[in-house]
């Protein structure tokens, strides 16, 4: 399945992408952020990159994963990250 994935260059789509790969899917990461996973820059607030990156790579199925940062998001301190084992 051909799988749209917002938000490819944030913390999720990261993760999501080579997932959905190993799963067989073909992801079309879309992000205002250029990045690996990412093969269309642009926002999801511009309906026309949508529409086009919906209609030029056959997109069959979409995962939302992107997400705005706000300036209230930012200037909460966050605490360091623990790496399961």
């Amino acid at each position: 399945m051909r799988v749209l994935l917002t938000g490819s260059s944030g913390w999720l789509g990261q993760f999501l992408a080579p997932r959905l790969r190993a799963a067989g899917h073909v992801a079309i990461g879309l992000d205002v952020v250029p990045g690996g996973d990412t093969q269309v820059v642009g926002s999801v607030a511009d309906r026309a990159t949508v529409e086009h990156t919906l209609s030029n790579h056959g997109i069959e199925a979409v995962v939302h994963a992107g997400a705005r940062i706000s300036r209230i998001s930012r200037a909460i301190p966050r605490r360091p990250s623990s790496t399961p084992t």
